[in-house]
């Protein structure tokens, strides 16, 4: 194997990974976004605690390979992408009121705390 050839599936390693890693934190996030807001209602409704969720699965080495292979398989098809004036334009989003998609923004207590006011909350208790 050429030194080349294997700097190449090294890279292609490293992106399959990237792409993976990015999709995992991505899901954390928005797992632990719905969390806050379901533990800040329950808090403020029923004044109880919600158990955090359960971490989703960390990408494995198995994945990462098999991540790595669909996208040699892209790179090496040999039909050629679509050009820009082959591609069908995209359809316009339609526009929504904005009045109505903010309620509200206050910070829940979740929030101050992970954002510095652990202390005040202390204080508070």
């Amino acid at each position: 194997m050429s030194k080349e050839f294997k700097l190449s599936k090294i890279e292609l390693l490293k992106m399959a990974s990237d792409q993976l890693v990015k999709d995992y934190l991505e899901r954390r996030t928005q797992e632990h976004a719905q969390w806050l807001q379901a533990a800040d209602a329950a808090w403020k409704n029923n004044n109880t605690w919600l158990q955090y969720p359960a971490m989703p699965a960390y990408p494995s080495n198995a994945d990462i390979m098999l991540k790595a292979e669909e996208l040699n398989k892209f790179i090496n098809s040999e039909s050629e992408p679509e050009t820009e004036s082959q591609k069908e334009p995209a359809p316009i989003p339609p526009v929504t009121n904005i009045e109505n998609t903010v309620t509200s923004v206050t910070a829940s207590p979740y929030q101050s705390i992970l954002l510095g006011g652990f202390k005040e909350q202390l204080d508070n208790i």
